[in-house]
């Protein structure tokens, strides 16, 4: 074909930029559109476009088809920046950059067809807002969603992702997300209502639950999706280490769930005022495979001579140029300012900030009373705010910006807000106050801020606090846990709480009134002990709680006391928790019947089972059961109904057990509980694993409970739980695929401590697929996560001695398995330890001195108050676990015969655990091979094999058995 029609755009960079490009398809001979749209991956009708429309096109295509034509990509990147950069510098559209054109490329590339995190990072001034802002002004004809991290609002929870959302809303009066929204579940919009208030219209009932926070996020999560489906999207999040710790943890639940979007965020490197938390993720998440780094280093000689260009508008001399880069080292922020300052015959001082300090020169009137409310504020300012901040009147306020902007101290006007063009402006700034000049402007801030449609709490009680105002600051800090409360960011909530105890004045009727009582704030604080409170802290502050009990009323004294004995219980000190449950429960139990006193039982009963008193915790359970009954709460009684199953079940009766769980899903509740249902479906799932049902029921009833944690956006320790279950139930059954189609997609990240139940299905589930390496680096992680119930600390160890046999690491099964035993043998959970014993014994006959663990492991077995081998009706593995358990103690001591094994393997065979018999009969094989019963030992192969499908280190090792070998010393040992 010929030349392409032109289109009929004037002179200049874009005119420059279609005769570069027309040109260049002379050159390449002029291959027809549709070859260059096979060649670029795009329609023909788009090709056309780029060619012929007077429209720019994004650079995404117009590199590809530059690839296509073999031209020069940089030179045309050059073009096509030149052709998008605006002519007036106040535009919100960034201006091209000097340089970075291969991070340039990444980063867009990134926000068009990437996939997880990329970070970029680099210390202060090196350039990344500008990098990141350019890529997303122009290198995608998709939406970039765009909010940012303050300095000093890193305490108010998800402040830059309701930027983001704000972004979509206002990007076209609402449509956009509506329609995403009417896709999604009813949960979605009330949940999101939380952080935009536009959204509120939609009065979607959101429940309010202790899990409305993963529902949130879960949200987020959920409406990312369906934009994404109508617009192409990403989001950019710019300076994370400034990120409240409810935003990191948002973003690390996105990354870990593969999200639907490219995000794209900045860090500051070697800043010494990032908070431990945020440092603690940024290399923690840094280990997701989703998560990608982009570390921006100075520019080089010609890139600076760029720069130079871009900042003074002509063509800077040779001379000019190394004087600067000299000094500079290219750090971009140092030329800029440098540049700016105009002094360039001066060294470059020491310091950046005595640099800034000479840019500020002699501000004064409406120009320094602008700079100082942006710097104190160290955020955006409209007008509004900033009027109110200073006092000056609307002509004294613009002539002010008008000097602050040919001083290039401003950055480019965003949403009809002022900020300045760096933070350490800010800082500059704040330097040259003296303390009291400090503390006014703090105040004036604080109350502009405080009187706002729209306040974010803990910004303006961070601003009393600079203001020296206690009780201000306290008011605030009320209100911000109030407000981190509604968005469930409870390590933000927790912090505020704590805050506002150490502020509460000794005469509160003095100082003024607290809008809630002590007791109430100390009752918060404790209830958030998982929300990251200090144990420290957190133990003063329940003790402080215990001397206020005498003089508060019954209600307030029960709910300290539960309180303070849960906060004992889980840190670690059940025995004293125990006692001040107990008072509570008490206490509750004299007041007519209420909520509090179900609570009080519920936590009496988890604690009771923890050091093993079953008996006084089913007693717990039943009084529990007949106060929801009073109470007509149905939500509770069904959670009492299922516990009550499971004492049931361990008295022997799985009859009644089965059948009073079934009762517990047909009580009908008012409204959605998907926090209860999946309450019922990990316990229901339990319930049947142990009395070995079939694993289709299993399935179904997880599914349940996964289902409506999936519609509501729960993930919570239950509904991991839940998953756990069927998962187990799957592999039992030999169906270790399956049952990784259920845990994988949950385990993208690093182990955490209220997740480690997923992580070690996985461990387990990675063996079994032959994946060895994996499995030992992720149990070997796990070793370190905290258990402080007895049945989680049985059930983690059981899964890692179980890996750790099977990777070829016996004495750490043995490390793992013999102080959780030791702990548990005097005590009612030893009645789960027969796993764990096994496990050990099998480990103990691997090592090369087995024989030395006959007598211990013995004398652990004989040290458990209760027999975990004895026979029972439930859990209905005890027989299968029993036989087992003797055989390894016969293979521990060389006396292990073929009819010991054979005996264990039809007991495995009675409950369908296939590849447990197979592994009997594959030892029964052994055996038999090490005493001349060649053809004994060829038909428990054969029939081992046939059940040891997908689990692969087992298959390899019965395979390896079969072949033909010499020797047989090590039979009866291995």
């Amino acid at each position: 074909m010929g030349a392409l029609p032109r289109p009929d755009v004037p002179p200049g960079a874009h005119r420059d930029l279609v005769d570069a490009l027309h040109d260049l398809h002379h050159r390449a001979g002029w291959p027809s559109l549709r070859t260059l749209a096979r060649e670029a991956g795009c329609s023909h009708t788009t090709v056309s476009a780029v060619f012929s429309s007077p429209r720019l096109p994004s650079w995404g295509t117009l590199e590809l088809l530059v690839e296509a034509m073999d031209g020069d990509t940089h030179h045309f990147h050059d073009l096509w920046l030149a052709a998008s950069s605006p002519t007036d510098t106040r535009s919100p559209t960034i201006a091209r950059i000097a340089g970075r054109r291969t991070e340039l490329t990444a980063v867009r590339r990134h926000l068009e067809t990437g996939t997880g995190l990329l970070l970029v990072t680099g210390e202060a001034g090196m350039g990344k807002t500008g990098l990141v802002a350019t890529a997303a002004a122009v290198g995608s004809d998709g939406f970039v969603a765009t909010g940012m991290c303050l300095p000093l609002a890193s305490e108010v929870p998800l402040l830059p992702v309701a930027d983001v959302l704000r972004t979509v809303h206002q990007s076209d009066g609402g449509h956009w997300l509506d329609k995403a929204l009417s896709q999604c579940a009813p949960y979605v919009a009330g949940s999101l209502s939380l952080l935009v208030p536009e959204l509120a219209e939609w009065e979607t009932p959101v429940p309010g639950d202790d899990w409305a926070r993963q529902r949130l996020f879960a949200a987020v999560e959920t409406v990312v999706q369906q934009l994404s489906e109508e617009r192409g999207l990403a989001l950019l999040i710019e300076d994370l280490h400034w990120a409240d710790t409810a935003t990191l943890d948002l973003l690390e639940h996105l990354v870990n769930r593969d999200p639907a979007v490219p995000i794209v965020g900045t860090w500051r490197l070697d800043d010494p005022t990032v908070e431990r938390p945020n440092a603690e993720w940024f290399n923690r998440v840094r280990r997701i495979p989703a998560v990608t780094t982009l570390t921006l280093t100075p520019l080089s000689h010609d890139e600076t001579r760029d720069q130079l260009t871009l900042l003074t508008g002509q063509v800077p001399g040779a001379a000019f140029v190394d004087s600067i880069h000299q000094r500079t080292q290219g750090h971009p922020l140092f030329t800029e300012q440098l540049s700016a300052h105009g002094d360039t015959d001066r060294p470059l001082p020491s310091l950046l900030a005595d640099l800034l300090d000479a840019r500020l020169g002699d501000l004064t009137g409406p120009a320094w009373s602008a700079a100082r409310a942006l710097g104190v504020a160290d955020r955006p300012l409209g007008d509004h705010l900033l009027a109110g901040i200073t006092g000056l009147a609307a002509a004294e306020l613009a002539a002010g910006l008008h000097d602050l902007d040919a001083r290039r101290l401003l950055a480019p006007p965003a949403r009809s807000e002022t900020a300045l063009r760096h933070p350490l402006l800010a800082e500059a700034i704040r330097r040259r106050l003296t303390p009291g000049e400090t503390r006014a402007e703090h105040a004036a801030v604080a109350r502009a801020l405080g009187s706002s449609t729209a306040p974010e709490p803990a910004e303006v009680a961070l601003h009393w606090q600079a203001a020296a105002e206690p009780f201000e600051e306290l008011v605030w800090r009320i209100r911000a846990a109030m407000a981190a409360h509604e968005r469930f960011a409870l390590r933000q909530e927790a912090a505020q709480w704590v805050r506002a105890l150490d502020l509460w004045p000794d005469d509160a009727a003095e100082a003024g009134r607290p809008p809630v009582r002590r007791v109430d704030a100390l009752v918060s604080a404790l209830d958030l002990y998982f929300g990251g409170i200090d144990p420290e802290r957190a133990s003063a502050l329940a003790e402080e709680a215990l001397t206020l009990v005498p003089g508060l009323q019954p209600p307030d004294a029960a709910e300290v006391l539960l309180q303070v004995g849960f906060l004992h219980a889980d840190s670690g000190e059940p025995e004293r928790g125990l006692d001040f449950l107990q008072r509570a429960a008490g206490i509750f139990a004299e007041l007519p019947p209420c909520d509090g006193h179900v609570r009080a039982l519920y936590a009496l009963e988890l604690t009771l089972r923890d050091v093993g008193r079953h008996q006084d915790a089913a007693a717990a359970v039943a009084r529990g059961l007949a106060v929801s009954a009073e109470l007509e709460d149905h939500r509770w009684y069904r959670t009492m109904l299922m516990q009550q199953a499971w004492y049931d079940a361990r008295a022997g009766d799985p009859a009644t057990a089965l059948s009073r769980a079934r009762e517990a899903f047909e009580v009908e509740v008012p409204g959605p509980d998907p926090r209860g249902e999946a309450r019922l479906a990990a316990d229901q799932t339990d319930l049947l694993l142990e009395t070995a049902a079939d694993v289709e029921d299993v399935v179904a009833a997880g599914t349940r409970g996964l289902d409506a944690a999936e519609a509501w956006g729960l993930d919570m320790f239950t509904v991991r739980v839940a998953r756990m279950n069927v998962a187990q139930a799957l592999w039992r059954a030999g169906q270790v695929r399956r049952a990784a189609g259920f845990i994988e997609p949950h385990t993208q990240g690093p182990p955490l401590e209220d997740g480690w139940v997923l992580h070690a299905e996985r461990a387990r589930l990675d063996m079994m697929q032959g994946r060895l390496e994996s499995a030992r680096e992720l149990t070997h992680e796990l070793r370190t996560v905290p258990t402080s119930w007895f049945s989680s600390r049985i059930e983690l160890a059981e899964c890692l001695a179980g890996v750790a046999v099977w990777i070829g690491e016996p004495e750490t099964a043995l490390e793992v398995a013999v102080p959780v035993v030791t702990a548990a043998a005097p005590t009612e959970a030893a009645v789960g330890l027969g796993p764990l014993l096994a496990h050990a014994a099998r480990a103990a006959a691997d090592t090369a001195v087995g024989t030395e663990w006959l007598g211990r492991l013995t004398a652990l077995h004989e040290s458990c108050v209760v027999d975990p081998f004895a026979i029972r009706a439930v859990p209905a593995d005890s027989r299968a676990w029993a036989a087992t358990w003797r055989a390894e103690l016969a293979r521990l001591d060389g006396s292990a015969t073929v009819p010991q094994w054979v005996v264990a393997a039809t007991e495995w065979d009675r409950i369908h655990r296939p590849h447990d018999a197979a592994y009997c009969r594959w030892r029964a094989a052994q055996v038999a091979t090490a005493t001349g019963q060649t053809t004994a030992a060829t038909k428990l192969l054969r029939r081992a094999a046939r059940d040891a499908r997908e689990h692969v280190p087992l298959l390899a090792a019965i395979r390896d058995s079969a072949a033909p070998r010499t020797g047989s010393a090590l039979v009866n040992r291995r």
